[in-house]
């Protein structure tokens, strides 16, 4: 590895000579993402995990230190994971002192909801799509009296994040407490996360291009 290698904070090179596949097994850490991070911007895709959490919330923290960052951009395209995690960020962005934008390039269900949840301005594309439900978490070791401690910390954890989502939308607690605590799947399409005040806006397809003209550049590629 060359001397002038830019260290990424995320945990990656930022020297595209040096990159290859010994630094990281995982493409989305690539040298793409950390120039991005130096943009002020950040990506989840796929599962969540304390490993990719861990990364995402370093990469918090290093842009909300950089001067040169005004604003926090989080792109989202999870289907969730492990929900401790996934709150551990939803705190983490919610106590940082720059603004974060999420942002659902695809899906944002289960944690990655929360996580979506947690952003002080919130977007979404028009293919976007939002799902919630009972938050299972695990960790009881099979002993009765273990179980019923585990289902009443449930209970409250889930009365905590039902609050929370009343708080951050336009959806009553009531509505909210449902949410968590139904044994099926809520899904949302971007125009109902708007009508529920999950979304703040959705992201409007680029204006319509000069077909002419772009036939025009692509004959001249070689």
């Amino acid at each position: 590895m060359s001397k002038d290698v830019k260290y990424c904070p995320a945990g990656y090179y930022l020297d595209e000579q040096d990159y290859s596949d010994d630094v990281t097994n995982d493409p989305t850490y690539s040298y793409l993402y950390c120039k991005q991070l130096e943009k002020g911007e950040l990506w989840i895709n796929g599962v969540i995990t304390d490993e990719t959490i861990g990364k995402i919330n370093l990469g918090l923290n290093y842009l909300n230190g950089k001067d040169d960052v005004d604003i926090i951009k989080l792109y989202i395209n999870s289907r969730g994971g492990s929900m401790f995690p996934a709150l551990a960020c939803t705190d983490f962005i919610r106590t940082i002192q720059k603004p974060v934008v999420t942002v659902v390039t695809g899906i944002a269900f289960s944690g990655a909801f929360f996580i979506y949840m947690a952003g002080d301005v919130r977007l979404a594309y028009p293919f976007s799509a939002f799902m919630i439900h009972d938050q299972v978490i695990e960790f009881a070791n099979g002993y009765r009296g273990s179980l019923h401690r585990e289902l009443h910390f449930q209970d409250a954890f889930n009365n905590k994040m039902a609050e929370f989502l009343s708080d951050r939308s336009k959806l009553d607690l009531e509505e909210c407490r449902k949410w968590v605590n139904e044994e099926y799947d809520i899904y949302m399409n971007s125009d109902l996360a708007i009508a529920k005040g999950v979304a703040h806006k959705i992201i409007e397809p680029k204006t319509e291009i000069n077909l002419e003209d772009v036939l025009r550049k692509v004959g001249n590629v070689r």
